[in-house]
């Protein structure tokens, strides 16, 4: 969807693999996130109308940084 609004970030969107990244469009004050993933994940999320993401807190070498994990629930459990 974001490529057909924003044509000139196809390329970006091809090379980037799976996952979530935050881009700036142009001199926009916000980013947005773009979300890239397997068709199965993408049909989970439309079926179930949404996912969910969590913020982990971690520490890393002795830096305390967060991580994000997205979540695509496709059964009860």
């Amino acid at each position: 969807m974001l490529t057909i609004t924003h044509p000139e970030l196809m390329a970006e969107a091809i090379n980037f693999p799976a996952g979530s990244r935050a881009l700036r469009i142009g001199g926009a004050p916000r980013p947005i996130l773009l979300i890239k993933g397997t068709k199965e994940m993408l049909l989970t999320a439309q079926l179930n109308r949404g996912f969910k993401m969590y913020v982990v807190p971690s520490t890393v070498d002795g830096c305390v940084t967060v991580g994000l994990i997205t979540a695509f629930f496709d059964d009860g459990d």
